[in-house]
């Protein structure tokens, strides 16, 4: 396998991309380095060419990079390498291909095996959180469907879905008409909020911690603010708002990191990182857009990915409160990042390759 895996072309940018970042990021922190684990190309390498058992079930990662889709393992072997035909949703533990108005859509596992099939969606999928949705066609509607393709519930809004979120048997949603609804695992709702304050109100991004216990939310243009709730009573209520700027018109990149500690969130001067244990707001200038962002932003570090002005890329390291300690350019259209525990995988060109954050 390693013999192998030696004998992969990779672009040259992207070779360059590595050798720079891993040296880089060396004297970030006397603690903390990034050591390179592996590199696979998704273009020259499919899932074939790995041999028969090597790939292990403990970390699977779903990625997309450029045309190319599927899963790679924690030792850098492919499990599933396809090329998109059509749309594709993806998860952690299943995933489907299909076309705009599907006939029937078939649920597939990272090991490439027919799970359940769904008849006449009459919308397309998504998953969250291990469960299985349909968004309606007009994007006014979304269904539960179970794991025999069987549709559970189905809950009618009164305004188009601009974003959605699922954890702790809740299902989080945005509306274009500036409204954000709770559902429950039933498909009730159980907290609605009108997010006010702005000259246009539409939810750009909504995200719920794993526990349930707060809600984050990006609302409205002119201006465009961030607001955090927190569990109260039976019912929740906002404990933070800030405004950001003029705003996006676009949807906005938000998450709960640091195991529930922090929101960063994405703003016209860069990104903001509110401490929930502190209440104190930082903001990280950043030249450029937001591309991509670690979903994880634990062991004190948080990564970004901006795109350039002139279509490059910059790796961008933070660590908390919201010093950047490092900065690695590349070369790409598309790019792809992903953090497990301690592994970042970054995808660029053609390849995927991992580092591993270590203490020393």
């Amino acid at each position: 396998m390693a013999k192998k895996k030696k004998k992969i072309k990779i672009p040259i940018v992207v070779l360059l991309f590595v050798l720079y970042i891993f040296l880089a990021a060396q004297p970030v922190q006397l603690e903390t380095v990034l050591q390179s684990q592996w590199i696979t190309s998704v273009k020259t390498v499919s899932a074939e060419e790995n041999a028969e058992g090597m790939v292990t079930q403990e970390t699977l990662t779903p990625f997309i990079l450029n045309n190319r889709f599927g899963y790679i393992d924690g030792s850098g072997s492919l499990l599933f390498n396809n090329e998109r035909e059509g749309y594709v949703s993806l998860s952690d533990s299943r995933w489907a291909q299909y076309e705009r108005i599907p006939e029937e859509i078939e649920i597939k596992s990272p090991f490439n095996e027919a799970l359940f099939s769904i008849a006449e969606p009459e919308g397309y999928p998504f998953f969250l959180n291990n469960r299985n949705f349909i968004m309606g066609k007009n994007q006014n509607s979304i269904s539960s469907v179970d794991d025999s393709g069987t549709v559970r519930w189905t809950y009618d809004f009164d305004a188009p879905v601009t974003c959605v979120d699922a954890n702790a048997d809740y299902l989080f949603t945005g509306l274009l008409n500036g409204k954000v609804i709770l559902l429950d695992r039933g498909g009730n709702n159980v907290f609605s909020f009108d997010a006010l304050g702005s000259r246009i109100p539409v939810i750009y991004a909504c995200k719920i911690s794993d526990d349930g216990s707060r809600l984050a939310v990006i609302s409205g243009l002119d201006e465009q603010r961030f607001l955090l709730f927190e569990q109260y009573a039976g019912s929740y209520r906002v404990i933070y708002h800030e405004y950001t700027g003029e705003g996006f018109r676009r949807p906005v990149m938000l998450s709960f990191v640091d195991g529930g500690r922090r929101v960063v969130f994405e703003r016209v001067e860069g990104l903001g990182i509110y401490d929930i244990e502190t209440r104190e707001s930082v903001t990280v200038p950043l030249e450029g857009s937001v591309y991509a962002m670690d979903s994880k932003g634990i062991d004190d570090r948080f990564f970004v990915i901006i795109s350039l002005p002139d279509g490059g890329k910059n790796l961008v390291s933070i660590r908390y409160p919201g010093t950047i300690t490092c900065r690695a350019p590349f070369r790409t259209e598309s790019a792809f990042m992903s953090r497990n525990d301690s592994a970042l995988i970054i995808g660029g060109g053609d390849a995927l390759i991992s580092f591993t954050l270590e203490k020393r």
